[in-house]
């Protein structure tokens, strides 16, 4: 009787277990109701995907997708992206910067204003641990598509984020989402 309890027990948890969804991040699209509509890279919107993914191809990166009116490209001007992202609660600021240029860089910081600390480029395991990279849309490049492995920022589980753009060699171009040193809401894992 005893046995015969302990198999269906545990068929009937092998049964719930299977049932149960894929863990998966939770994805978060916030509007910039906000936006510099005369600027080049005025911020329409933020998406935040941590952990995403049903099949896993980036389940273990944080992604974070920004839609821009327009993207500058040289030599006239160039257009700057910078991801500042909180990871801790304890601490009110950002703990890493990811800046858009030509190039990519993440760094670690411990205030809105610090240049910060390189994050070695192949932190994560394979062969980078960040990158980022222009997408187009209606014949336009407008989006600054991120992607971070959850290596190169201390394995965070929650995170929140903000978004400044800016075109290089005029300081009036630019614009914040959520607003200037402030973060969206948390998104979970």
């Amino acid at each position: 009787m005893a046995k015969r309890l302990l198999v269906g027990t545990v068929l009937t948890l092998i049964a719930f277990i299977g049932a149960m969804p894929a863990v998966q991040g939770d994805t978060r699209t916030f509007n910039d109701s906000t936006t510099d509509e005369t600027s080049y890279m005025g911020i329409r919107w933020v998406k935040i995907q941590n952990g995403w993914t049903a099949d896993g191809t980036w389940h273990n990166n944080l992604k974070i997708v920004t839609r821009v009116n327009d993207i500058p490209h040289p030599p006239d001007f160039a257009g700057i992206t910078s991801f500042f992202i909180d990871t801790k609660p304890s601490n009110a600021g950002p703990e890493y910067r990811l800046r858009v240029i030509q190039d990519v860089g993440l760094y670690r910081v411990n205030s809105w204003n610090d240049h910060g600390t390189a994050v070695p480029w192949g932190c994560g395991a394979g062969r980078y641990g960040y990158d980022a990279w222009y997408g187009q849309a209606g014949g336009d490049y407008n989006r600054v598509i991120t992607s971070i492995k959850r290596a190169c920022i201390g394995h965070a589980g929650k995170v929140r984020v903000s978004v400044h753009t800016a075109v290089g060699n005029r300081p009036r171009q630019q614009d914040w989402a959520k607003a200037r040193t402030r973060f969206y809401p948390w998104v979970l894992r």
